[in-house]
């Protein structure tokens, strides 16, 4: 046992509310687990329904910027893709680092207030300036829900369920950018501003909902070590986690964490083309309509929809 390690990992705090948390029913207790899982798994769902607003009207877009087919490709394919996931893994990293001193509910709360503001100013913009800026603001919102979420579903599932609960968590991210791409492939042929007008609404929403029926889980209360669990045994106590060194060092020298950042650069490069320049390419290039390729999409997105749930439960009995 590594002593040295787990007490670095944790700071035991008092807890005034530990007691009272004692007295609540196990009924109630669960259902308000699962209410919260519902509402934050729904509000995940309208955030990264922004994700992918852009791709049906690439060419829309670029004929309001007077750009042709090159300069569509290249700055709003390129360009405005590299101003919308850079600052995500800035939030990410700010956002996984937070999770673990702030309440989360609060941070996704913000996250997602954050996202519908962008989808507003996203309505109001004139120049490329403007929209780099509103999709970065967007970007950043989007890349720091996964690791609230996922910090979440660690308090929520003890380990050998986690598989399944994080398969759930990209199945609903992933519906989420599904139903914003048929959103906008149906409204926005009219103008390629209203998605974003008509997805601000459920992310004001969501972030509502998360204040109000979203419960923060106990930090800590799903985990099998019998350290944790005797310091719950103690009533009026709760652990907090502390980044150190020591853990940033493990991190970085963790074989697992290397191969599975190493493959995700080769991996993701062709989701990214699929994501960004499929619509365009379908409906510009090959001529099919924007419901032949939407129906396309459909396919592909029913597709990894059933194989990430169907991935999460086979991991889940294998290693579970």
């Amino acid at each position: 046992m590594d002593i040295q390690g787990y007490l670095e990992a944790i700071r035991v705090l008092p807890s005034a509310g530990s007691c009272n948390h004692d007295k609540i029913e196990p009924n109630t207790r669960d259902f308000q687990q699962q209410m919260s899982i519902a509402t934050v798994l729904a509000s995940l769902g309208c955030m990264y329904s922004v994700h992918n607003l852009i791709a049906p009207n690439m060419t829309q877009i670029a004929n309001l910027f007077h750009f042709d087919a090159y300069e569509r490709d290249a700055y709003i394919g390129g360009e405005l893709s590299v101003f919308f996931y850079f600052p995500g893994v800035l939030g990410a990293l700010l956002a996984g680092v937070l999770s673990g001193v702030l309440e989360r509910r609060l941070i996704l709360v913000v996250l997602s207030a954050l996202i519908g503001v962008a989808c507003l100013f996203t309505t109001l913009v004139r120049t490329f300036g403007q929209l780099l800026l509103a999709r970065a603001i967007a970007g950043f919102g989007i890349g720091a829900t996964l690791p609230v979420v996922y910090s979440l579903v660690g308090d929520w599932y003890p380990a050998r369920r986690r598989a399944s609960a994080t398969a759930f968590v990209t199945a609903a991210s992933g519906a989420g950018v599904f139903v914003g791409q048929c959103l906008s492939t149906l409204v926005g042929s009219m103008d390629w501003r209203w998605p974003f007008f008509i997805i601000a609404l459920p992310c004001a929403t969501s972030s509502a909902m998360i204040w109000c029926l979203a419960e923060e889980p106990v930090r800590g209360g799903m985990e099998d070590g019998i350290e944790t669990l005797s310091l719950y045994q103690s009533a009026g106590f709760h652990y907090s986690p502390v980044l150190t060194r020591r853990h940033l060092r493990a991190l970085v020298h963790n074989r697992t964490n290397l191969l599975v950042t190493l493959q995700a650069f080769p991996g993701n490069i062709p989701w990214g083309v699929i994501i960004v320049y499929i619509h365009d390419f379908l409906v510009q290039d090959l001529g099919l309509s924007q419901h032949s390729a939407l129906g396309a999409i459909t396919m592909l997105a029913g597709a990894a929809f059933a194989g990430v749930l169907a991935g999460g439960f086979v991991g889940e009995l294998l290693y579970g």
